[in-house]
């Protein structure tokens, strides 16, 4: 009963994120500790977290579409200048949108829907955003005295 309660207080945390905060939420030792008992344990199987996390990539391609939707002739983006373009290109693979809604989508460098999937779409971008939840990578330090970042081990 104590497994579910977690589980529930977890999946609804993470539901909770924007794409981009996946990064600094699994990096939290706290989170990270927790997360990562509750996968070990089995209490989070990967299908709760990819569906999740497919929940997360569709807001964030939802996001991305309003934005060139909306494009005016005074200011043009092109979904390869979204801040998450793998997302964008994942939505369109599994056919989010309508036909007239990618219509409305204006493309550059000559790409089309198909290619800019091509291009953009990562193979198992669940499997590879569920990866990097459950061991994330460090964050490389600034050495101010030099200004290089340094990769931690």
């Amino acid at each position: 009963m104590l497994e579910y309660k977690i589980k529930d207080v977890v999946l609804d945390d993470l539901k909770k994120l924007k794409i981009y905060e996946l990064g600094p939420y699994s990096r939290d030792r706290e989170n990270h500790n927790i997360l990562n008992f509750c996968y070990d344990n089995k209490f989070i199987r990967d299908f709760d977290l990819d569906s999740i996390l497919e929940e997360l990539v569709l807001k964030e391609a939802k996001r991305g579409y309003s934005i060139l939707a909306h494009n005016s002739h005074l200011f043009q983006k092109f979904p390869d200048h979204l801040d998450y373009p793998e997302c964008f290109a994942y939505a369109i693979e599994k056919e989010i949108f309508t036909k007239p809604q990618i219509k409305k989508i204006k493309f550059d460098h000559e790409e089309t829907p198909e290619s800019f999937v091509k291009t953009y779409s990562r193979e198992d971008l669940l499997g590879y955003l569920r990866k990097e939840l459950l061991h994330p990578k460090p964050i490389p330090h600034i050495n101010s005295d030099q200004g290089h970042c340094i990769e931690s081990h």
